[in-house]
């Protein structure tokens, strides 16, 4: 199963050029981090039950 690499020190920069502090910025980058491990943890347990599904988490900062 692919691996998905998540560069947190350019999503932070990215965010910070939008305007967005650095505290919150590394705040934000961290929870991606988190939610994309736990996902990484339930397609591995639904693919180790034989069954296929894709999830999408949909992120909006306002």
């Amino acid at each position: 199963m692919p691996t998905l690499t998540f560069d947190t020190l350019q999503f932070v920069q990215r965010l910070k050029k939008a305007g967005i502090d650095e505290t919150q910025a590394e705040a934000i980058a961290e929870a991606v981090r988190d939610v994309q491990a736990n996902a990484d943890v339930v397609t591995k347990m639904v693919a180790g039950c034989g069954v296929r599904r894709g999830v999408l988490i949909r992120w909006e900062i306002a």
